[in-house]
C-alpha cells in the first residue's frame, strides 16, 4: 500500500488526494471574504439608511429576499455543471469586479446604486461565505 505524500492528505472520495496547498488557499479565501464582508455590511448599511431611510428598508429586504430566492436557484444549478472549487473562485473574482463597479456607481449618487450594494451585500454573505 503506497504512503500518501507529506503534500497530499488522502480524501474519501474513491482514493483520490486533495493537496494541502489547495485546502490552505481555500482557507484563505474564505478568511479573505469573512474580513471584506465585515467591512461591507456596515458600508452597505450606513448607505442605504442615509438614502432611503428606514421606513423604506423593509421594501429593500424583500427585494434581497427575491434577489436572493432567483440567485441562490442559479447558483445550485451551476454548482452542480460545473465543480464547486471553480464556482467558488468564480464567484469570488465576479464579486471583485462587482465590488470596483460599485466604487464607481457608488460616487454618482441617486438611491438605486446604495440599493443594489445592499443587495448586493446580502448575496455575498450568502453565496460566498454560506
Amino acid at each position: 500500500m503506497a504512503q500518501p505524500d507529506k503534500e497530499q492528505v488522502p480524501d474519501d472520495r474513491g482514493g483520490k488526494t486533495v493537496p494541502i496547498l489547495q485546502s490552505g488557499l481555500l482557507f484563505v479565501n474564505f478568511f479573505l471574504i469573512i474580513t471584506a464582508l465585515y467591512q461591507l455590511k456596515p458600508a452597505s448599511r450606513s448607505q442605504i439608511l442615509e438614502v432611503i431611510g428606514a421606513k423604506d428598508l423593509p421594501w429593500v429586504w424583500i427585494g434581497s429576499a427575491l434577489t436572493l430566492f432567483v440567485f441562490i436557484n442559479i447558483y445550485n444549478r451551476v454548482l452542480r455543471r460545473v465543480g464547486r472549487l471553480r464556482v467558488v473562485l468564480g464567484s469570488a473574482l465576479l464579486a471583485m469586479a462587482a465590488l470596483f463597479g460599485f466604487r464607481l456607481g457608488l460616487e454618482s449618487g441617486g438611491a438605486v446604486a446604495p440599493i443594489a450594494f445592499y443587495i448586493f451585500v446580502d448575496l455575498v454573505g450568502v453565496i460566498l461565505v454560506e
